[in-house]
């Protein structure tokens, strides 16, 4: 089991790395001066957290259930194709105010932080509970504490924060706004048919809890 563990981890640190370095520091080879900027190298430490505290996961995965209904490929490739065209237009179109550290650098990085923190929250209250596909458990449980207190799918939320966020910190503006749409619309549609099972298989204790609990953003939705 511990075997297993460790090999997982390994798996994802490199997935994480593998998909950073092609999506923020292959760009950058085009202005070799962003690669002395510590905007890249936090970017590259905050997708390597993000994917420890997450289940291993493929990009292109054949193996995908039909409950998904696809929407764990649709979220991965709405981060990366996003994230990629706003380091684009970070590298080729804003250079070098992309890579200045002002006032909105700063927000952005302290936007990221705290997406990453909720996202990580999430994940470690939920344990075994998290799962990257929609999935359901025979003994799956309504939880109800740490940050599932204030949102329904504080994971979610979190990790549109870091990713609009990371895009914020390159100052990156349409690439920011592109990733709000596409996430926004990932997400919602997971959360349609993830929400649709949990009421199927938990019944009214579910009910009470989309009630009582917004489900992405408090006091919006």
């Amino acid at each position: 089991m511990k075997q297993r563990g460790f090999t997982d981890t390994i798996r994802k640190i490199a997935t994480a790395l593998l998909a950073a370095s092609v999506i923020y520091l292959l760009p950058a080879l085009a202005r070799p001066a962003a690669l002395r900027h510590p905007q890249l190298w936090i970017l590259l430490a905050a997708a390597v957290v993000i994917s420890i505290f997450q289940p291993a996961y493929k990009p292109i995965d054949g193996s995908t259930p039909e409950r998904d209904r696809g929407t764990a490929a649709q979220i991965v490739w709405s981060v990366y194709l996003t994230q990629l065209a706003g380091m684009l237009e970070a590298i080729f179109f804003r250079y070098p105010e992309s890579f200045r550290w002002d006032v909105v650098t700063t927000v952005a990085l302290i936007i990221m932080l705290a997406g990453l923190s909720l996202r990580v929250w999430a994940v470690l209250t939920l344990g075994r509970f998290f799962t990257w596909f929609i999935t359901v458990y025979d003994d799956h449980q309504v939880i109800r504490t740490g940050p599932f207190r204030f949102i329904r799918h504080p994971a979610y939320g979190g990790a549109l924060l870091l990713f609009v966020g990371t895009l914020l910190f390159l100052h990156a503006w349409i690439g920011a706004a592109l990733s709000l749409v596409f996430q926004l619309f990932a997400y919602v549609r997971r959360i349609r048919y993830e929400e649709a099972m949990m009421v199927e298989r938990l019944g009214e204790r579910y009910i009470v809890y989309t009630r009582e609990v917004d489900a992405l953003v408090p006091l919006l939705w």
